[in-house]
């Protein structure tokens, strides 16, 4: 492929994907949140997973103008806040927090339990 073929080829590549973008930023929802989002954190209150979020949850909240709300959900390595998260409602509002225990390690650890 020659440079100018090239040069056409990258050029239509991001002016097809610039077009095609351009309806995504449509797309959006404009009122959310409109109610309290919540992000579980499964480690308990003063760890330093939950020093985090609080920091963040405090800055989304005035960012959002919205209330944040930050909940504290302990047991079984974790496993108890992320399966409150996974049945939650599927419309944003509740968010999770997590390390990669709960995650990665607990599926391999625990499998089959």
């Amino acid at each position: 492929m020659s440079i100018k073929l090239r040069r056409q080829w990258i050029i239509g590549c991001l002016l097809g994907t610039a077009l095609g973008l351009q309806g995504l930023a449509h797309a959006q929802a404009t009122n959310w949140p409109n109610k309290t989002v919540r992000v579980i954190v499964p480690a308990p209150p003063g760890s330093a997973p939950d020093g985090q979020v609080r920091l963040i949850a405090n800055k989304l909240g005035e960012l959002w103008q919205q209330n944040v709300v930050v909940e504290n959900v302990v047991g079984a390595a974790g496993n108890i806040g992320v399966d409150r998260v996974a049945k939650a409602p599927a419309d944003g509002y509740t968010l999770l927090y997590n390390t990669i225990g709960p995650i990665a390690v607990n599926v391999t650890l625990m499998a089959g339990r």
